[in-house]
């Protein structure tokens, strides 16, 4: 296997072992994840702002999700370790562009939904999220919503990309 398949599969398996710890243990380990993120940022400083602007747009999504009553939360409250898990997901977004990039931008997408709109319901099952209109009618809403946030996060990567690129060449 390549050196990029192997990053690909380690930075796939660091996020959704930090997916799992943050949506099981929600605030208990924000801090073990906010250390992780830090040290990320730290070892590859260029994610960071990615991460922010990805990140940004992802959690007004959830809150007007929560707003309008397709996710509740415990306490009724927007939770920080979504906020981490959002900066996180951002970040694993970033150090795995390459082959995202390489693929067709419709998979891309239709993968991003899917995979998005599962990360919620798997969320629902580990009960780190109500999804008080039921799954069908919550899923459809999230697939939508999934779908036209991985259409402008993909913009937003390329975007970055070139800049990055541009930056490192100049």
């Amino acid at each position: 296997m390549s050196a990029a398949g192997w990053k690909l599969i380690l930075a796939g398996t660091v996020f959704n072992l930090l997916w799992l710890m943050i949506v099981i243990g929600q605030e208990q380990y924000i801090w073990i994840a906010g250390l992780i993120l830090l040290s990320v940022w730290w070892l590859v400083p260029d994610s960071c702002l990615f991460s922010l602007t990805l990140a940004i747009p992802g959690i007004i999504m959830d809150s007007a999700l929560t707003r309008f009553g397709v996710f509740v939360f415990a306490d009724n409250t927007f939770p920080g370790w979504l906020i981490i898990l959002w900066l996180s997901f951002a970040t694993f977004v970033w150090s795995v562009r390459q082959p995202i990039l390489q693929r067709s931008s419709g998979a891309v997408i239709v993968l991003g939904g899917i995979g998005g709109t599962l990360s919620y319901l798997a969320g629902a099952r580990l009960e780190a999220v109500e999804l008080p209109l039921g799954l069908v009618v919550s899923a459809g809403i999230l697939l939508g919503c999934w779908f036209l946030f991985s259409t402008a996060a993909l913009w937003w990567l390329e975007r970055f990309h070139r800049q990055a690129n541009r930056d490192v060449t100049a």
